[in-house]
């Protein structure tokens, strides 16, 4: 039971309880010491009363019955103990100041400014390794800490113990280090106020040896008393905090009682030292000091010599015979008789000048002046406090001025920032609409459209009961109701039909204008397809109705293409282009209708039917040939694509956004290869689609292929219009790869876009087909702009046979490596650009 009782949490509680109360207790202790040191810094004035009685004080917090306390003197460079109680060494006061500290433990500690405990074996072994000599009685165990004032090692204090019971803890040397603190600061104060009352004895000793050698003049020591006192008067006018006219009255309060100073002024030099202002001005005859220029007065004449001067009648009268002084007579109702003035000096430059005069019997002596003088030192240092002082508080209120208006500044420029990042919100918000809608009606368009789907497919992908779907809308006959309405009516009907189509829909549901007279929906959340046939049926029969613009009535109809979301849809683009070819089915069958996407029938049947359609035009496709003028024979032969001529709309437009005009490509070289080039040894010119440079895996077929193709018979033709907005190093990229298989490269129909030259000269260019479509003034016009810089940047120009006279008629192209001469039709210059500068012929 006993064990168990003790082992309870109460009596654990009870335990800590104590343990805290124990710590509590020390540390009150303490506290009570720290004010008690406190109380001895302000109270005593005696530093010999103030070790003992920091030493009583230590006691009650440590076994410190051997202590001492040595500083560092610095008039003798080294340490001297000035207290000193021990058990076994005992000494004077003498004695104590003659003890030599040199290499001892506690000159170790002052030099490695580090508190220090170490018991007898760790003190002997310390000794012997020679960190210092052992100097007195050796103790059981020493203690001692630096003393610091200002972070400046200035001592050290040390207690230690003869008692091998009594050991110190780590615990007492950092409370030990702690209250090193506050002794160095109690000795610190004490010490200043110590020589402060020496200082002070100091100065009453000479007056008072004054007094002694001089006892018939007991009235001038008086006075020195008095200068004494109003020195010290003075000193605590300057921590008054009393403003400075108040202050320069009780200065003349104060110096009157050492001199007679009825007439008594204080002027000062401005900062650019070129005029006197009087701060402080009483005078019997004149109410105040006016600031005036520095002339040659009395004052002016103080701060030439910048010594003090006694200035009667007899000294004002040579001085004006000299030319020093001009008396002023104009606001002058009389002149001293007696006048006494002393320079103030701060920082070795006189700032004005203290002055005090007589207009009656009353003479000055040179013991006033040498008096004025001494106190005059004193009221400089003053003055030019004070006047620090009000300089930094109107700095102060200058820098608060500025503050507070930087502060509304800055407020007013917050203001105005939040003003403008409210602006640019909007105009942000305005762009992001302008950028995601389309400026006519208003609806998203095609980039905002293909977010929403990507959005949509990325929400459905995992949904097994919903998807959505895309219905693509075309408007039948809008061509017809643009080329007879006009196109502004084109816009009006357009936007009639979007807010129809608009009406259609359900809030969830998105339309969208995606080109033309194109739109598209996504409808959302559908659970079955006749959802969408039903909204499609109500867009068919609203766009049915007539529309009425300006006054004419016209009849339109609704495309409908509908595909919904499935699995095998991996972009946007698929949906797309189901719903699109849904739409065209539409069409076909007969338009105001929709149609269904149907994987089955409508992509292949398209397809194939594109696919014959390529074999036909290529069969159907033309060859025309390439002259050398200079040796008259077929250079090459050229291939005239056009296999676009024949093309239905609807067709063309599926395979731009399929780039099924790439597959043509491939199918038109395939034929070269297998056919044409084995008839003739000519170099044939075919133009192909700059989408194989842009795209890399095309170009890389593209490459494959023609590594099949013999070396130096093919040259791939670009043309000029679908290089616009191109990048040259990409199309320089490029065609370093197709000279690497041997193939030649050109730009067709050059100058139908402007004969920009920058693809001609920025990229390694083997040809320059100038467009037969031209006029033969521009075709004559280019073929020389070309010809002039063809030889330093190695390219040939194929142009028009029209431009030479002697060119045989069976031929369609001239190929050219020479200036062709000027015809006489029109006179065409050229600037470094090539772009053509038109003059009309002179007339007489």
């Amino acid at each position: 039971m006993g064990g168990k009782y003790f082992d309870c949490p109460q009596t654990k509680k009870i335990h800590k309880l104590q343990k805290l109360v124990k710590n509590y207790r020390h540390l009150k202790v303490v506290q009570t010491a720290l004010l008690q040191i406190s109380e001895l810094a302000s109270s005593v004035t005696d530093l010999s009363k103030l070790y003992i009685e920091l030493h009583q004080v230590l006691k009650k917090l440590l076994h410190a019955d051997n202590f001492y306390i040595a500083l560092y003197d610095p008039d003798r460079y080294r340490l001297s103990i000035r207290y000193m109680e021990d058990e076994y060494d005992s000494f004077t006061a003498q004695e104590l100041d003659a003890i030599e500290l040199n290499n001892s433990i506690t000159e170790f500690i002052y030099k490695n400014n580090r508190p220090l405990l170490c018991a007898k074996n760790e003190y002997k072994a310390m000794a012997e390794q020679g960190l210092f000599i052992n100097r007195g009685a050796l103790c059981e165990q020493w203690m001692g800490v630096p003393l610091h004032r200002d972070s400046v090692v200035i001592g050290v204090v040390a207690i230690q113990t003869y008692d091998e019971n009594r050991i110190y803890s780590l615990q007492e040397l950092r409370l030990f280090t702690h209250l090193s603190l506050h002794l160095s600061n109690a000795i610190a104060r004490v010490s200043r106020r110590e020589w402060l009352e020496r200082e002070i004895l100091k100065r009453t000793s000479q007056l008072q040896q004054s007094y002694d050698e001089l006892a018939d003049r007991i009235q001038e020591a008086e006075q020195s008393r008095q200068v004494q006192q109003a020195l010290f008067e003075i000193s605590e006018l300057t921590a008054s905090g009393m403003d400075m006219y108040s202050f320069y009255q009780s200065l003349h309060h104060i110096l009157k009682t050492l001199i007679v100073a009825d007439n008594f002024y204080i002027a000062l030099m401005t900062d650019s030292k070129n005029a006197l202002t009087f701060p402080y001005y009483v005078d019997q005859y004149t109410s105040k000091g006016e600031k005036r220029s520095l002339g040659l007065g009395f004052t002016e004449y103080v701060i030439r010599t910048k010594e003090a001067q006694l200035i009667d009648e007899e000294r004002a009268k040579q001085l004006i015979h000299q030319g020093e002084i001009v008396r002023q007579t104009k606001y002058r109702k009389q002149h001293t008789t007696s006048w006494l003035g002393a320079p103030l000096f701060s920082d070795n430059e006189v700032i004005g000048v203290i002055t005090i005069q007589s207009y009656t019997v009353h003479r000055y002596t040179q013991d006033d002046l040498k008096l004025l003088t001494y106190v005059s030192h004193h009221i400089a240092v003053a003055i030019a406090r004070l006047l620090s002082q009000k300089a930094l508080r109107e700095s102060y209120d200058l820098l608060e001025d500025k503050v507070r208006k930087r502060t509304f500044d800055l407020r007013k420029a917050n203001q105005s920032l939040l003003n403008e990042i409210e602006q640019r919100k909007e105009v942000e918000e305005k762009l992001y609409f302008e950028a995601n809608h389309d400026p006519l009606t208003g609806l998203p368009n095609r980039a905002c459209l293909i977010q929403r789907i990507e959005s949509a497919m990325r929400y459905y992908a995992n949904e097994t009961e919903l998807s959505f779907a895309l219905l693509f809308i075309d408007l039948d006959r809008f061509k017809c109701i643009n080329d007879q309405l006009g196109h502004q009516a084109g816009d009006v009907f357009l936007i009639q039909a979007a807010k129809r189509i608009s009406h259609c829909i359900r809030g969830k549901d998105i339309v969208a204008r995606f080109g033309g007279d194109e739109f598209v929906l996504l409808l959302n959340d559908i659970a079955h397809i006749s959802q969408a046939e039903e909204i499609a049926q109500r867009i068919i029969d609203q766009v049915s109705k007539p529309f009425f613009i300006d006054n004419e009535q016209a009849h339109s109809g609704a495309s409908i293409g509908i595909a919904c979301y499935q699995t095998q849809h991996t972009s946007y683009d698929d949906v797309m282009r189901d719903a699109d070819e849904a739409m065209y089915q539409a069409k076909r069958q007969g338009r105001s209708r929709y149609v269904i996407f149907d994987q089955n029938n409508t992509h292949q049947a398209r397809s194939k039917s594109l696919k014959t359609k390529f074999r036909e035009r290529i069969a159907e496709l033309k060859t025309s040939n390439i002259l050398d003028p200079t040796i008259r024979q077929v250079f090459g032969k050229m291939i005239e694509n056009t296999w676009d001529e024949h093309i239905e709309p609807a067709d063309l437009a599926m395979i731009q956004r399929h780039h099924l005009d790439m597959k043509f490509d491939k199918l038109l070289l395939s034929k070269i290869r297998g056919e044409w080039i084995a008839q003739s040894d000519a170099l044939y010119f075919v133009t192909v689609s700059v989408k194989h440079l842009i795209q890399e895996k095309s170009l890389y077929r593209l490459c494959k292929q023609l590594r099949r193709f013999p070396k130096h018979r093919l040259c791939l033709c670009f043309n000029e219009p679908e290089l616009m907005g191109i990048d040259v190093k990409i199309l320089t990229k490029a065609m370093h790869r197709f000279h690497s298989n041997g193939v030649f490269c050109a730009i067709s129909d050059f100058g139908h876009s402007g004969g920009n030259l920058l693809y001609a000269l920025q990229s390694p260019i083997d040809f320059v087909l100038i467009d037969p479509k031209l006029a033969i003034d521009k075709v004559y016009a280019l073929t020389n702009a070309l010809f002039a810089i063809s030889g330093q940047f190695h390219f040939s120009v194929v142009t028009h046979p029209e431009i030479a006279d002697s060119a045989p008629s069976d031929h369609d192209w001239l190929y050219y490596q020479q200036k062709i001469p000027p015809t006489d039709k029109t006179n065409f210059e050229l600037d470094p650009l090539g772009v053509e500068q038109s003059q009309p012929e002179e007339t007489v």
